[in-house]
């Protein structure tokens, strides 16, 4: 017997085929744990990259703190990475917003 919903097809995914549903909220789950891996791979790759600067800066003899110039625009950055990645997700129209536009549409063509 098939599995009837989407819980039931990833409770039988081996002798089953996944569901519209499943396969949609598993591509979900594979974007989010990427964005989260590319995230952290990022903030890791700037702090290496802030500690450098710093040792320059210390190194050149540690006057004006130049490498802040630096530091702030790399972690604007990585605030709107972070944003992207936790930050709510656009799903699409959902069906009543669709049919109230079309609704609309409908209403304003008679």
């Amino acid at each position: 017997m098939a599995p009837k919903s989407a819980v039931q097809a990833r409770s039988f995914r081996y002798g089953f085929a996944m569901t519209t549903d499943d396969k949609h909220l598993r591509a979900e789950a594979i974007h989010r744990i990427k964005s989260r891996n590319a995230l952290w791979r990022t903030a890791g790759t700037f702090v290496i990259i802030w500690l450098g600067l710093i040792v320059v800066w210390a190194l050149s003899g540690a006057g004006y703190f130049w490498p802040a110039w630096a530091i702030g625009g790399m972690a604007i950055a990585l605030v709107f990475m972070a944003f992207g990645t936790f930050g709510p997700r656009s799903s699409g129209p959902t069906e009543a917003q669709i049919d109230a536009e079309m609704k609309k549409l409908q209403s304003d063509a008679s």
